[in-house]
């Protein structure tokens, strides 16, 4: 991942220190490798201000030093431009101000001097240099006594003298841009040293648009402020739309300063409602005025067939125009733009969307445009701005059916209380047997079993409406509801069952595809992941033909629940660029939506090796689900990062998200998944006896439950925690039952890890291998390496190592503990305790730290420790780590 650095000039990073410059390889090895060949005069690195054209040429000049070249500098300025040589003064070999350029030439080609490598005259801002110094410098070049390394600003030739624009022809380029999503996140976790939520991490990009300049005043300001913080996994923004900075607001007006009282105008304009149309701007400020705006780059005019819009330059102006904007100001531009709009037409529905956003700003639009603006910010799912339109709507102009999409926002949004009194009082005040009554009860259910309501209760509801519903469609709809949530809630075999009639309905009423959505999870919990596919396809249909009028989920939500259907499919690559798809939609911006993609984004990490990337999305659901009051998925969310956190080998970060786990109850959806956690860390400190008892008890909830997807995963790990006799029998009994190449292939790592067949194991590994489970393909490869050793056939076990490391180099974090270390070493002879013991040793864990974390006696450990040497052949502690340490790194050569 390439990270970029700003111009260091006296700006600091957190901490005090200075913005680190790292990457632009690229760039800076093109920039060096013009500097060492002789045929190249110059090279210019050009690009728009703050993109970091300084900063990498500064990082260039150093290295050319350090490489044995010599060097000097022009300052190229606006006040130096104005005095003839004034760049290149300081360079002259007298004190006497030259006569004529020649004369100044001669002066500076004798100060340069002599010696080893090539001159490089770098020039900051080519732009600013005065014709006379230009003159000077294309006369070094001519004569190939100076190399020129300069950064030259996009957009500004008009600006530059005669003799520079002549001579950029004739030097080689370097272009700079701004950064993207990737560079932005990379960028940030580099300078904060530490992951950065994603929704963090699209504000910054999006508000900066990539500059690196206004990157950094924005997160500079954030810190200051304390408005960007760190909650033990994450950096956080809280105020995001207050970042920045005093500088920032001043570089912004000077920017914007060539615009003048009507150009302001437009600007405060665009500011408030771009885009807008360049007819409109022009009767505004005047075509001089527009033209003027868009030479020096305040915007930005485009093309969209007939029609002339604008936008601002930078998505930064808008927020430093906004804030400086009184709202008098505010409220008349924004009335008399929809005025304007109103008076030619409102021709597209966006543009009735648009209409209705301004004048409700302003308190002047009419119900009727409130209630169908909100109607189409439904279907886009743009919940804040549905509330927005309703809450300006008069209390008499309110229908069942606006109070219902009232409900509905705040239920997606996770304002549950909000919801559940809009939705109570809808219910209550309703006619008995009516249509609206039966979806806000429908709605209501599912916002109480979110919200963390018992599903008694809310099962409860659904019965107490079916009882006096006339209309037979609405009460089956209902009691299919009720089956899909109690799918979800525990029991997914009993809840499938009592949803089979919503298969095949697309009848238009909206409830099958909340019905469909929920089936998707409790085909795949039971295993059957495939024909959850298939249902994802007919929910995304029914979606499509859906009525408004009744409750839908996001249409994201579809493909979130084909991500959990692929990973139990053991399709995990082209799960994670499904996630990466949706995450890159500017959609997923509901509470739910986010924290389940997050959450089963973690999961695909998971399977698939990653762990410091798992670790991330486990915190990214944990971070949204908390900030939404969604406390159901906490357990497994925190159990996600407390594995992750133990893959790494980051104990103190583990025991504190178990901790957290242990603060929230269990979720009913993925039964026992929220003790792999506890597993982990307790394996990371070696107490192997317990990790296997806590993932035997997720195991019998798992199994209890019927989720026979989590089952799968439990007992791998069991297997991995060296029960993999008892995990291979059950494994054995499901793998048939389930869909997918994952499940059989978890079972046969198992057995084969329980019977010790090194081909098993390497037939195995190229199954996981070729499902993307590398960190499964990995132990594979290594318990293969172990056997083959063990029967010496070594060069058979170098090639197997070496498949391991293959598999390694693609995984993030180990087994933690002893299911990692000495397995074969400590496998034959030993009892479970007796092999914690001498592992927790063979880490250099003394007697009484051993004790503390096995729940033990010093004598007992001490005893222990006294059979291990005995079974083992070594007779002391020094040995057994010697042993141990040998036997995880052997070296020596191939031997047949």
């Amino acid at each position: 991942m390439t990270v970029y650095g700003t111009r260091d000039r006296g700006h600091a990073a957190p901490g005090g220190a200075a913005w680190p410059f790292v990457g632009r390889e690229a760039h800076r090895r093109t920039v060096l490798d013009a500097v060492d060949d002789p045929a190249v005069r110059g090279i210019v690195v050009e690009g728009p201000s703050g993109v970091g054209k300084s900063r990498l040429a500064e990082e260039c000049y150093t290295d050319a030093l350090r490489s044995g070249h010599r060097g000097g500098r022009a300052l190229a300025t606006v006040h130096a431009r104005e005095i003839p040589l004034g760049a290149l003064a300081h360079l002259t070999a007298s004190n006497a101000v030259p006569v004529d350029p020649m004369c100044a030439y001669r002066g500076v080609r004798a100060a340069l001097g002599s010696g080893a490598g090539r001159f490089v005259l770098f020039v900051d801002d080519l732009h600013h240099l005065d014709a006379t110094s230009m003159f000077v410098i294309g006369r070094l070049l001519d004569a190939g006594e100076a190399f020129l390394l300069a950064t030259f600003q996009e957009g500004v030739p008009r600006a530059c003298s005669v003799s520079v624009r002549e001579r950029l022809g004739t030097l080689s380029r370097v272009e700079l841009g701004d950064l993207d999503m990737a560079g932005t996140r990379a960028l940030l976790e580099h300078v904060l040293s530490g992951h950065v939520a994603e929704q963090t991490v699209r504000h910054l990009h999006g508000t900066s648009g990539g500059n690196l300049l206004y990157l950094y005043e924005l997160v500079c300001g954030a810190l200051a402020r304390e408005w960007l913080v760190h909650d033990g996994e994450l950096w956080r923004a809280t105020c995001p739309d207050e970042f920045g900075t005093p500088r920032l607001t001043r570089l912004v007006e000077e920017r914007l300063a060539v615009a003048g009282p009507a150009g302001r105008t437009a600007l405060d304009l665009l500011a408030l409602a771009e885009p807008v149309g360049v007819t409109e701007l022009r009767a505004l400020a005047g075509a001089e005025v527009l033209e003027g705006l868009e030479a020096s780059h305040a915007i930005r005019v485009h093309e969209n067939g007939r029609r002339l819009s604008a936008t601002l330059a930078h998505p930064v102006y808008g927020q430093v125009l906004r804030a400086r904007m009184g709202a008098l100001r505010r409220r008349r531009l924004l009335g008399e733009h929809a005025e304007w709009v109103r008076e030619r037409g409102v021709r597209r529905s966006g543009d009735l969307l648009r209409v209705a956003v301004w004048e409700a700003a302003v308190d002047i639009a009419e119900p009727g445009l409130l209630t169908q603006a909100a109607g189409l910010a439904r279907r886009c799912h743009d919940y804040r701005q549905v509330i927005a339109f309703l809450s300006s709507l008069p209390e008499d102009q309110h229908s069942p059916t606006t109070r219902h999409m009232l409900a509905e926002s705040h239920f997606q949004l996770g304002d549950w209380r909000q919801a559940e009194a809009t939705l109570r009082r809808l219910t209550c005040s309703a006619p008995r047997g009516e249509d609206e009554t039966a979806t806000a009860t429908r709605t209501r259910m599912l916002n109480l079993f979110w919200a963390g309501e018992p599903i008694a209760e809310v099962l409860r509801i659904g019965r107490q409406a079916r009882a006096w519903l006339v209309a037979p469609a609405e009460r089956t709809v209902l009691r299919e509801v009720a089956g899909a949530l109690i799918a979800v809630s525990g029991h997914p075999r009993a809840g499938l069952a009592l949803t089979e009639q919503a298969l095949g309905q697309e009848d238009g009423s909206g409830s099958p595809t909340v019905v469909l959505s929920m089936r998707v999870l409790a085909l795949t919990a039971v295993g059957r992941a495939a024909e959850g596919l298939e249902t994802a396809d007919s929910c995304e249909r029914s979606l499509l033909s859906a009525d408004q009028s009744a409750l839908s989920v996001h249409r994201h939500a579809v493909d979130i629940l084909r991500l959990y259907a692929l990973v139990e499919l053991g399709r995990l690559e082209e799960a994670e660029a499904l996630a990466g798809r949706v995450s890159a939609a500017a959609s997923v911006s509901t509470p739910l939506t986010a924290t389940w993609l997050a959450f089963h984004r973690g999961r695909c990490a998971w399977a698939a090796g990653r762990a410091a990337d798992a670790r991330r999305y486990f915190a990214e659901a944990v971070a949204s689900s908390e900030s939404a009051g969604h406390t159901k998925i906490l357990s497994l969310a925190y159990s996600g990062v407390a594995a992750a956190a133990a893959a790494l080998g980051d104990e103190t970060a583990a025991a504190r998200a178990v901790g957290r786990a242990a603060d929230h109850p269990p979720c009913a959806l993925l039964a026992g998944e929220e003790r792999i956690g506890e597993a982990w860390l307790l394996a990371l400190r070696g107490n192997l006896t317990a990790a296997r008892e806590v993932l035997r008890q997720a195991v019998r909830g798992a199994r209890a439950a019927g989720q026979t997807s989590s089952r799968t995963l439990l007992l791998t790990d069991l297997a991995r925690f060296g029960l993999a006799d008892e995990a291979a029998r059950e494994l054995r009994s499901l793998s048939d039952a389930l869909e997918g190449a994952f499940a059989p292939a978890r079972a046969e790592f198992a057995a084969a890890v329980a019977a010790g067949d090194a081909d098993r194991l390497l037939s195995v590994y190229a199954v996981l291998s070729g499902i993307g489970a590398h960190m499964l393909a990995a132990e594979s490869a290594s318990h293969a390496a172990a056997v083959l050793r063990g029967d010496r056939r070594h060069r058979a076990a170098a090639e197997a190592d070496r498949m391991a490391q293959a598999a390694t180099a693609r995984v993030q974090g180990t087994l933690p503990g002893a299911s990692r270390d000495g397995h074969s070493l400590l496998g034959s002879s030993l009892t479970e305790r007796e092999r914690e013991v001498a592992v927790l040793a063979g880490r250099r864990l003394s007697s009484n730290e051993i004790a503390e974390r096995l729940f033990l006696s010093r004598r007992t450990v001490d005893n222990t420790l006294q059979k291990v040497y005995r079974k083992l052949g070594v007779g002391s502690r020094r040995s057994l780590i010697e042993a141990l340490r040998t036997h995880e790194d052997p070296s020596g050569p191939d031997q047949a």
